[in-house]
């Protein structure tokens, strides 16, 4: 059978973080290596602060994390992030909006008052899925995909500044990601390699 090496379920339930690192995680990594001079000064990060920390090194004044709750120690500012005006505004360079979008109710209005919260030359960096299993402990609360176009509408419908929309992926990096094979199983050449017809991560720069 054509499938017969393809298991029934992942290797792993948690997209391979206890095998290695997440194709996904490589590609957000690439990315923010890529815009790396645009983490400086504020910066804010959804969750915790690890790619502030990574890629944002000493150019990092004040480093603030957001969540919808306080309940980690890292969680500086609790807000909502489907809410108009969650964010403070005209008080960040930087915005690190990795994995966030899909899964709110209203991406368009995070992305308006991230704008807002933005200050005159500070950059929001963006990274979305084309392709993800569902989360099994809140299979209700993921809810969208997103191709290149799909990301560059939303920008357009939302966002008052210059952007730019790239993305990440071929056919078989789609398929061990779903499969949970890990970025060291894969190797560089093969996740460097981009087909147009397979976005796994799709991702912006946006400027204000």
């Amino acid at each position: 059978m054509v499938l017969q090496g393809v298991p029934k379920v992942p290797l792993s339930d948690d997209h391979g973080i206890d095998r290695g690192t997440p194709i996904v995680r490589a590609y957000i990594a690439e990315f923010l290596r890529e815009h790396s001079r645009a983490i400086r000064g504020s910066v804010l990060e959804v969750g915790d602060c690890r790619y502030t920390t990574s890629f944002g090194a000493e150019r990092v004044t004040t480093s603030t994390v957001v969540d919808i709750d306080g309940a980690s120690a890292e969680v500086t500012l609790v807000a909502d992030l489907n809410e108009a005006g969650a964010l403070p505004g005209e008080s960040f360079d930087c915005i690190i909006l990795t994995e966030v979008l899909h899964l709110l109710k209203n991406p368009g209005t995070c992305l308006r008052s991230c704008y807002r919260a933005l200050r005159t030359g500070g950059s929001v960096l963006i990274t979305v899925p084309a392709l993800k299993r569902l989360n099994p402990a809140d299979p209700g609360g993921d809810y969208l995909r997103y191709t290149p176009a799909g990301l560059e509408l939303l920008l357009r419908r939302t966002w008052d500044g210059p952007f730019a929309v790239t993305w990440y992926g071929n056919l078989r990096a789609c398929v061990a990601f779903l499969v949970t094979h890990v970025s060291e199983e894969i190797g560089p050449e093969e996740l460097r390699f981009r087909d147009e017809r397979f976005p796994l991560t799709v991702a912006a720069r946006a400027d204000r």
